[in-house]
């Protein structure tokens, strides 16, 4: 196996110190850090991983995983791959009669196309996912084909995120992650607890004694009044009026391509409405806990997260 020592002062990016070892010896250097797991492991069905790939799956994340072997295939066969599966999606694309231009059928067979290729790959590599823990350590493996086991001390953990995907937002399912100094290729990576679960089966079954779960102390949120619902919406609503105004000028422009106009319009309106419902959850329920422990709710890019951790770990 390769064995990997991380910690926070290595070089980002590469592990600290990286051996080849015999399996038993490696479990020998873990008891020596570490001592013997003796819990019984969380397990995790295939229907509850099925689950959490199909909820955490990105369609760009399955074209980004697929672009680079496609063509790395393409240039060990001599064939143009890539060439041949555009000709093929401009067939079936053009097989597709419907009142939207030909772009929008090779957009949404692509996305649908990166969507499978993502939730393989996503569930593949989790499959296995069995979760230890004790009083201070926590311990996780999965996989199959390359199986990984990691082992980190609990007081190493900076802070836990429950977080939700879109996907995982339209279902109420939840993943709960924990930013770990020395953990991983990164510092501060995020190693990935519980895959998919509701909110309170993860708080109260998975919380592994992290006792900073429990809030107490001052609440700040913004104020809710629609001067304040204003000040979070006011974005969305210029963008949605400078969208739909300069489409209908360039569509006035160049009628010719109106329908291509007109698709890519909705598309970018349909963007700027996932943009105001995250502004409108922060105005509804974004909130920070001040306490012995802190608790921070509000959105992360696309996706919404709660931050818990204690406070002499928050830096301002």
């Amino acid at each position: 196996v390769t064995f990997r020592i991380n910690t926070e002062a290595g070089i980002i990016g590469k592990p600290d110190y990286e051996f080849k070892l015999r399996k038993k010896d490696a479990e020998i250097v873990s008891k020596a850090l570490y001592g013997v797991n003796k819990r019984d492991p969380l397990k995790f069905s295939v229907k509850r991983l099925a689950l959490a790939a199909a909820l955490s799956s990105s369609a760009v994340t399955g074209i980004i995983v697929s672009v680079p072997i496609i063509s790395r295939m393409g240039t060990l066969l001599d064939i143009a791959i890539s060439e041949i599966l555009l000709d093929e999606i401009n067939k079936t694309a053009n097989r597709l009669n419907t009142f939207f231009p030909p772009i929008f059928n090779i957009l949404i067979i692509v996305l649908l196309v990166g969507y499978s290729i993502s939730f393989v790959y996503t569930l593949i590599s989790s499959l296995k996912f069995r979760l230890f823990y004790d009083k201070h350590n926590i311990e996780i493996r999965y996989g199959i084909f390359k199986k990984k086991r990691i082992l980190f001390k609990k007081k190493r953990i900076n802070n836990i995120c429950i977080d939700q995907t879109q996907l995982m937002r339209l279902t109420r399912f939840f993943r709960m992650r924990a930013a770990v100094g020395g953990f991983g290729g990164e510092k501060g990576e995020k190693a990935l607890i519980v895959p998919v679960g509701r909110r309170f089966e993860i708080k109260n079954t998975f919380s592994l004694g992290i006792d900073y779960f429990v809030t107490k102390g001052r609440i700040l949120r913004a104020s809710r009044n629609i001067k304040t619902l204003w000040r979070f919406m006011s974005i969305p609503a210029i963008l949605s009026f400078f969208i739909v105004l300069s489409g209908s000028v360039i569509m006035a422009v160049f009628p010719y391509f109106d329908r291509l106009i007109a698709f890519l319009m909705v598309i970018l309106l349909l963007c700027t409405a996932y943009y105001a419902l995250l502004r409108f959850y922060n105005y509804r329920f974004g909130q920070i806990r001040f306490g012995d422990n802190i608790c921070a709710r509000g959105s992360n890019g696309i996706n919404t997260r709660e931050l818990y951790c204690p406070k002499e770990n928050v830096g301002v």
